[in-house]
């Protein structure tokens, strides 16, 4: 499908940043502009989005519905660091007609579709997306799934974390997580590398030495819209200082 015939579909032209009371999109220019205070001329930039577009049934059980996902794909000068320079993902859900039957949802990372499954078989597509941030030499990364809602995640998972490059002198860990979908549950798969960071070498390059690996399980069942924790001996310590970002 031609992503035009959604992006004009779009009632709302003209609206603010979620979080932000002078800086808006205009989807008619394609721009993001700070409006000036008195007598201080607005600030305008010129933006481009990517798109993708999913059929499925997202607000109405066994409807056709198409989910449209806006990304911001160019850094925007207005936002600072800790803001993710910008980089913002909007969602909309449209009938199949091609009406907007959704408010405009924002994420306020850079956020990508990952897939689209009826996890629980009650004629909702239940959507994946993943998430990320990075600063000071930490990175994250995390799945999120949405049901019905896309503005709150029905369940959000860090799939991947390191903080083994920000040169502070402790112990750290590197995680990676897979996750499988089956009988209305999600199965994360996560390995943990242990490291001891000495800091910086000689060279000015960080001294980072690997201890061990180790893995660990987590799963998530879904039951009426909502993710249950199955608690395990096997499960990520989420409370493990070595793990905060």
């Amino acid at each position: 499908m031609d992503a035009n015939v959604l992006l004009n579909n779009i009632p709302e032209r003209i609206f603010k940043i979620k979080g932000h009371d002078n800086i808006y999109f205009d989807l008619d220019r394609m721009s993001i502009t700070r409006a000036g205070d008195f007598r201080q001329e607005s600030e305008e930039e010129f933006i481009e989005f990517s798109y993708n577009i999913i059929k499925g049934s997202f607000l109405n059980s066994n409807k056709i519905e198409y989910l449209f996902v806006l990304n911001i794909k160019e850094i925007c000068s207005f936002f600072s660091h800790s803001e993710n320079y910008g980089n913002t993902t909007l969602i909309y859900v449209f009938n199949e007609d091609y009406k907007q039957i959704s408010e405009a949802k924002f994420q306020d990372y850079s956020t990508h579709l990952l897939d689209v499954k009826d996890i629980n078989n009650d004629g909702i597509s239940e959507v994946f997306m993943e998430g990320s941030y990075g600063q000071m030499g930490c990175s994250e990364s995390w799945i999120m799934i949405f049901s019905r809602n896309f503005e709150l995640p029905a369940l959000r998972v860090v799939n991947y974390h390191s903080c083994v490059n920000s040169g502070v002198n402790s112990e750290k860990i590197v995680l990676n997580s897979t996750y499988t979908v089956f009988d209305k549950k999600i199965l994360f798969n996560s390995s943990l590398e242990y490291y001891v960071v000495m800091g910086f070498n000689k060279d000015d390059e960080i001294d980072k030495r690997f201890l061990k690996t180790e893995y660990r399980r987590d799963i998530y069942e879904f039951k009426k819209d909502t993710f249950i924790h199955i608690p395990e001996k096997e499960n990520v310590d989420w409370d493990d200082e070595r793990l905060e970002f």
